[in-house]
């Protein structure tokens, strides 16, 4: 057990404290009365030089008189009594010109010839008396000079033990002493009682005066007193009271000793709350308390209870010492010894860095705890400890950081794989090492980070090359391409002027379907690190010719109508466009705004929205898109038409369409795709057509020399239609809408490398389909009858083909050429498209971007 007392250099100290506030033995002097001195006297006010409560008037009385030597013994007493009190003033003026050598010699005291009193030459009289009780005591009686008295007073002490001093002051008759004399009295009394108090266990000491001792030392508010008793009663074992005669010395303003005190008051209340009645919380109490006023005794408590082996209590007590490294290192043990290794490791590993024991400590626990995690069969545990081991170790293993990377890779915890990557770079480190690293970086969000580490390994900036050259292609990403290929040096801001025209054409089997569309645009682009803003305008020219009078349009139902309005056969739509695409390695976003064509039978108000965003993975990608635009199939669908029976307007279909598509990586250079869309059309006076499509396919790609990738695979695809609203007679739509299109067959399309002068695409599918198309209404969604349009079913080959190139004409003119054809049983389709793109600053690269323009969908 550990027990903390108040030591006897500590009650020392104490007891000097005293000593020091008592009144020190006087000096002899020769001393006169004087009539010109106030009256001495507790009532008296005395007047000060400086420090606080020092009577001057003594020494002013023996400057008057021009009595150097007892104007020196004066001195003398004084800065014993006051160790930091200097005359200042007027008085340090007088004592100036006494005490220097051409003073004037002392004038003659009191010439008149008459024999002189014991009060007028106390010198005398005390030799006269030789020590002895009854004249000393008439001196006290009759001279009332404080400085008389207190040399009276050791006179009549002098040689006698302490406690003979205190009896011969306790029988003094103080009532009959002038006031002055009686202070002094009292003080030299009150002095002696405490230096009794301090030399004896307080056992001997009378009842009656240890109160009053105590009602003095309240009364003088004597901190220095209050401090001797409380070290007493500490030592005793009395801490109520000690704590109370501390904190009376604190509020006296003894405040670091009285500090001190309490302190140590209150680590001895734990240690008896703890050792002595078990109550663990209330010792506990008692340490906060005492770490409050400045002490710490939870260290020397909590390695007691640690050698009584109370593991769990000692753990407790350990974390309120004040050092923290202290604290940690109990903590650790004390945990340890419990049984409880992790817990152990993870204190002390955490404070590892404030002491060399608890580093050494740290990793000692490091070790066990690694074997353990690796014994339980725990990889993830065991991979953790071990990352923490080699921290530690000075020179960690090149096999276990290896060993490690890769199983955090596996992990998903890419951030510390990538850490382990990077500690191996080297110039001609592997090639499964530089894609570790790459995979690792991409896949912590970091990919950042590998310009720069590329520049200290050709081994990695080659493979880092190649992947991202691919990466981008494949993604379509082409500002971001453009952004990694660039110095990193260079200013990648660039400001493109894009215009171009557009002419296709598209002839179904229903007659109404055909539609010859001419477009014109014009477009501003600003890219600069991944990120690009189009801004751009359109003009759609369409012709669908004039339908014959006998064409099933509108209302008419032969031979009951007749035409009284002249149905459209052109219209001219405006559109504005306002793109932002930001391209990152990990995820794409896209947000469009478009106006509505404006310009034919049916115009829509507002705008419509368009937002997509791909988030990329190692082996997979996941993109969602909302899109929002008029079907394109015929005048009908894209811009409305006129009935010409009712003059009344209808068609306009808008198709909203939200599409959610899934990728993954099956190898390195193929993968699987799952596309999933759902939509609605509305147009004015159409039936809402609902639709959904599911289509997969797969990808490989074949990597042909001069080309940035070409991919061809399978795919087969479903779509089916709720409304079967392809007709042109009041209420249809004029757009494709098949109960049932499946399709199977195979795609392709490929890029050339880039970094040349010229760049082509190309792409296409072909494909075997079967298509239904559901009997439907001759005026759906109208109160009208009308023979019914029946059900069709057809089957047969289907392809596409499209081809869009650009040359580099000069450093500030990109020439854009397109064109495509499509075609399917009763259904032909071609384009063909021109445009010239003039970038604004010098050293644009040519690169996939430059093969579309502004209203062109890539997404």
């Amino acid at each position: 057990m550990v027990c903390i007392f108040a030591s006897h250099s500590v009650l020392a100290w104490a007891q000097a404290a005293v000593d020091i506030e008592r009144i020190p033995n006087p000096v002899e002097r020769a001393v006169a009365p004087s009539n010109t001195l106030p009256r001495i006297g507790p009532a008296s006010t005395p007047a000060t030089s400086g420090a606080a409560a020092v009577d001057e008037r003594s020494l002013w009385y023996h400057l008057h008189r021009a009595d150097r030597a007892m104007v020196k013994l004066e001195l003398q007493r004084l800065r014993a009594l006051h160790p930091n009190w200097t005359p200042k003033g007027d008085l340090r003026r007088a004592i100036d010109r006494l005490l220097t050598p051409a003073a004037p010699a002392a004038p003659a005291a009191f010439s008149t010839g008459k024999a002189v009193s014991a009060c007028a030459d106390p010198q005398a009289a005390w030799r006269k008396a030789a020590g002895r009780r009854k004249p000393l005591v008439a001196m006290l009686l009759r001279c009332p000079d404080p400085g008389i008295a207190e040399g009276t007073l050791t006179k009549l002490l002098r040689g006698r033990r302490l406690s003979e001093q205190v009896a011969r002051l306790e029988a003094l008759p103080t009532k009959r002493l002038a006031p002055a004399v009686r202070a002094v009295v009292e003080q030299r009394l009150y002095a002696l009682r405490l230096e009794m108090f301090a030399h004896d266990d307080g056992a001997k000491l009378p009842a009656d005066w240890s109160d009053e001792l105590a009602q003095q030392i309240r009364q003088r508010n004597d901190a220095a007193a209050a401090l001797l008793v409380g070290w007493r009663k500490l030592a005793q074992g009395d801490t109520p009271a000690a704590l109370t005669w501390f904190e009376l010395a604190d509020r006296w303003g003894q405040h670091e000793a009285a500090r001190a005190g309490i302190a140590a008051t209150h680590a001895a209340r734990a240690q008896r709350a703890i050792f002595q009645e078990g109550d663990l919380d209330t010792g506990m109490v008692a340490i906060q308390a005492s770490r409050a006023a400045g002490g710490d005794p939870a260290e020397p408590i909590a390695w007691a209870l640690y050698e009584q082996k109370q593991w769990a209590e000692a753990e407790r007590v350990f974390a309120l010492a004040g050092d923290p490294e202290v604290a940690a290192y109990g903590r650790a043990l004390a945990r340890q010894a419990a049984g409880d290794l992790f817990a152990a490791t993870d204190i002390a590993c955490g404070s590892a860095t404030l002491s060399e024991r608890l580093a050494g400590l740290c990793t000692e626990l490091e070790r066990a705890a690694f074997w353990a995690h690796w014994r339980s069969n725990d990889p993830a545990a065991t991979i953790a400890r071990g990352l923490q081991l080699e921290r530690r170790l000075s020179t960690p293993p090149a096999e276990i950081a290896e060993i490690m990377a890769w199983a955090y890779l596996a992990l998903d915890q890419a951030d510390e794989a990538a850490r382990r990557f990077v500690r191996m770079l080297s110039p001609a480190m592997s090639p499964e090492l530089a894609s570790g690293l790459i995979d690792s970086l991409i896949r912590a969000g970091r990919a950042d980070e590998l310009d720069a580490l590329a520049v200290q390994s050709p081994a990695l900036a080659e493979q880092l090359r190649a992947r991202r050259s691919r990466l981008a292609a494949a993604r379509g990403q082409y500002a971001l391409e453009a952004m990694l290929s660039a110095a990193p040096d260079a200013n990648t801001a660039q400001w493109l002027l894009q215009s171009g025209l557009t002419r296709s054409a598209s002839r179904g089997a229903k007659g109404l379907d055909r539609l010859e569309l001419d477009r014109r645009n014009l477009g501003l682009r600003f890219q600069q690190q991944g990120l690009r803003i189009d801004l751009g305008v359109r003009r759609s020219a369409l012709s669908a010719g004039y339908p014959a009078p006998d064409a099933a349009l509108g209302l008419r139902h032969p031979p009951t109508t007749t035409d009284s309005h002249a149905p459209q056969s052109a219209a001219d739509a405006d559109e504005w466009l306002l793109r932002a695409r930001l391209e990152r390695p990990d995820y794409t976003v896209q947000g469009e705004l478009r106006s509505l064509p404006k310009g034919g039978a049916v115009d829509h108000d507002g705008v419509r929205v368009g937002l997509a965003y791909t988030r990329y993975h190692t082996r997979a990608s996941t993109r969602i898109a909302l899109r929002s635009a008029p079907r394109q199939d015929s005048l009908l669908s894209f811009a409305g038409q006129i009935d010409p029976v009712s003059g009344q307007r209808w068609g306009g279909a808008l198709d909203t369409t939200i599409e959610l598509s899934q990728y993954l990586a099956t190898d390195e250079h193929a993968g699987l795709t799952l596309t999933y869309a759902q939509g609605r059309i509305t147009g004015r006076h159409l039936p809402t057509n609902r639709h959904r499509t599911l289509q997969i396919d797969y990808r490989r790609d074949l990597r042909p020399a001069d080309w940035a990738y070409f991919r061809v695979g399978p795919f087969a695809a479903w779509t089916a239609y709720a409304h079967n609203l392809s007709h042109f007679t009041y209420g249809h739509g004029g757009y494709y809408s098949p109960e049932r299109d499946v399709s199977i067959g195979v795609r392709f399309n490929g890029l050339t490398a880039t970094g040349s002068n010229w760049i082509a695409r190309v792409e296409g599918s072909l494909a075997w389909a079967e298509v239904d198309e559901a009997a439907a209404a001759r005026f759906p969604g109208q109160k009208l009858t009308g023979p019914a349009y029946p059900a069709t079913r057809n089957s047969g080959a289907r392809g596409d083909l499209q081809v869009r190139a650009a040359w580099r004409l000069s450093p500030g003119l990109v020439l854009q050429l397109g064109a495509g054809a499509a075609s399917a049983r009763q259904f032909d389709h071609w384009w063909f498209g021109l445009g010239l793109s003039m970038p604004l600053q010098a050293g644009h690269r040519l690169s996939a971007d430059d093969l579309f323009t502004l209203f062109d969908r890539r997404d």
